[in-house]
């Protein structure tokens, strides 16, 4: 089972045809299946568990691109179904500040402008409305993991623990806390 981060709203402008295929809008395709390389990026979970499903999105808040917690909408996807419309899978290091999630990171490679098309279906057919972790969800997901110490802070940006400074407070040399609280001081 792999699971992608999407942005559910964005999946709501559609149209099925009489063929039966569905039609989504462009912000789906552009903004929730943006390729790099060819690739698309998606975590492996064991089974669709919330403990499984709460890895692969601590994996997805602690990026190293990451600036501010908000709520997350995800995709189920089997790995069966991809297989069967001739997707491969690649491993490659994930961006996350979590050492032992990052092996579970995938790649489905080759990605063609036709290939997406089939990737958009299986993704409109897996959208399901319970697949999402507001922000207390990211909150208790994120202090679990630092209360277990899996998290490496130095991959994570300093704007994004001057935001949830709450959170990263306990687990921060204090020193450090000074200087964002300053930087942060001086933006006002």
């Amino acid at each position: 089972m792999l699971i992608r981060k999407i942005s559910r709203s964005k999946w709501n402008d559609f149209t099925t045809h009489e063929s039966g295929l569905t039609d989504v809008g462009g912000d789906a395709v552009t903004g929730c299946l943006k390729t790099n390389k060819n690739t698309l990026s998606v975590w492996k979970i064991h089974d669709n568990t919330d403990v499984e499903i709460n890895e692969a999105i601590l994996a997805l808040i602690t990026g190293a691109q990451q600036m501010k917690l908000s709520k997350i909408d995800f995709v189920l996807i089997d790995e069966t179904e991809l297989s069967q419309y001739g997707f491969s899978l690649s491993h490659s290091p994930g961006d996350t500040a979590v050492a032992d999630l990052v092996d579970r990171h995938l790649d489905i490679t080759d990605i063609t402008y036709s290939k997406l098309g089939i990737i958009k279906n299986i993704i409109y057919n897996n959208i399901q409305p319970e697949n999402l972790r507001s922000e207390r969800d990211l909150r208790e997901i994120l202090k679990n993991a630092l209360n277990h110490r899996r998290i490496n802070i130095e991959k994570l940006t300093t704007k994004y623990i001057e935001k949830e400074l709450k959170i990263f407070e306990p687990y921060v040399d204090r020193t450090e806390i000074q200087k964002i609280e300053s930087s942060f001081k001086a933006k006002k």
